[in-house]
């Protein structure tokens, strides 16, 4: 684990299967994630994290045009998800965090 300057205690993945292994231990009050990763999307890691942690706030990030298709399919399935739009400004994403502990 890592504690940021900013305030935010933080574990890092770089897919989504290491991202739902981490959560099972870690259990994040918030998760950010990028749709667009190798072995499984931000999507598909978002919808199990609302089964392993139904608390943990999500906001997915993305700069992918594909990216709407997917949310529309995840809606089909009851599951709506916050997107941010790449690029974000540091600051931005920051605050936007902070308003969501």
């Amino acid at each position: 684990m890592i504690v940021c300057q900013h305030g935010f205690e933080v574990e890092i993945a770089y897919d989504g299967k290491t991202a739902i292994e981490k959560a099972r231990q870690f259990r994040p009050e918030i998760l950010l994630c990028d749709v667009m990763m190798p072995d499984m999307n931000g999507v598909e890691v978002a919808i199990q994290m609302r089964t392993i942690h139904p608390e943990c706030r999500i906001v997915l990030i993305s700069g992918q045009a594909g990216v709407p298709d997917l949310l529309q399919e995840a809606r089909l399935r009851g599951q709506e998800f916050e997107l941010l739009l790449k690029p974000t400004h540091p600051s931005e994403l920051l605050d936007h965090l902070r308003s969501l502990k």
